[in-house]
């Protein structure tokens, strides 16, 4: 069965009490520069779909 947004489930990762929720990066993780070389800023990519930890946003697991 396919994930669908707003699924839960427990956090993945080692030691984290959290819980993982289906959607978009970006909906729990605000936008953040990855290299900023001059003028330019380059962002990491918030489009992706997965599960993303309500207590660690870094706890981002891609589906797929």
């Amino acid at each position: 069965m396919t994930a669908s947004r707003g699924d839960r489930k427990p956090c993945t990762a080692a030691n984290c009490a959290g819980t993982m929720q289906f959607g978009r990066r970006s909906d729990n993780f605000a936008r953040t520069p990855v290299v900023r070389s001059g003028e330019a800023t380059l962002y990491v990519r918030m489009d992706d779909k997965g599960w993303v930890c309500n207590t660690d946003p870094n706890h981002f697991r891609e589906e797929g």
